[in-house]
């Protein structure tokens, strides 16, 4: 197995304990990128990088028992990517790294804008589930590529 596919299936099962109603695994790992950078580096944060990766962490984790029990509707979708993409402009205007750590930044921001895309139905895939999907993948790679003290995954609700 290639180091791709690996991480292709890595997010998959991510995706599958995370509980998210209605989420399409195969398609989500399918598209999902993870950041190139080297296993054993975590990157240093800023306090910027982690205000906001904090911010996008809790309007997410505070969505989920309503999205799963299928009681989100589009305005919910709407007003939680817009808080999310409020969040990661002002990563983008704020936060300050060295320039290797940056790029896997910037990397990580793009999974999160392609989650904003498909929660705000900017996209032509219609599951905004997947979006959410997305996000919480960035999150967690956010956390296994920085070293963000006291971060921890999106918990797991069965």
């Amino acid at each position: 197995m290639n180091a791709k596919s690996a991480r292709k299936l890595v997010v998959a099962c991510a995706l599958a304990l995370s509980g998210v109603a209605g989420v399409s695994i195969g398609a989500v790992a399918a598209d999902f990128q993870a950041p190139s950078t080297q296993a054993d580096v975590k990157w240093q944060t800023d306090p910027a990088l982690e205000q906001g990766m904090l911010n996008i962490r809790a309007v997410v984790e505070q969505s989920l028992p309503r999205i799963r029990a299928n009681q989100f509707g589009d305005e919910h979708y709407n007003a939680l990517g817009q808080a999310i993409e409020t969040q990661a402009a002002y990563i983008v205007k704020n936060c300050k790294l060295e320039p290797a750590a940056d790029a896997v930044l910037h990397d990580l921001l793009q999974d999160v804008s392609s989650g904003i895309d498909r929660v705000t139905a900017r996209t032509a895939e219609n599951q905004r589930t997947h979006g959410v999907s997305y996000i919480i993948a960035a999150l967690d790679n956010y956390g296994r590529h920085f070293d963000h003290a006291g971060w921890t995954p999106i918990k797991v609700v069965p």
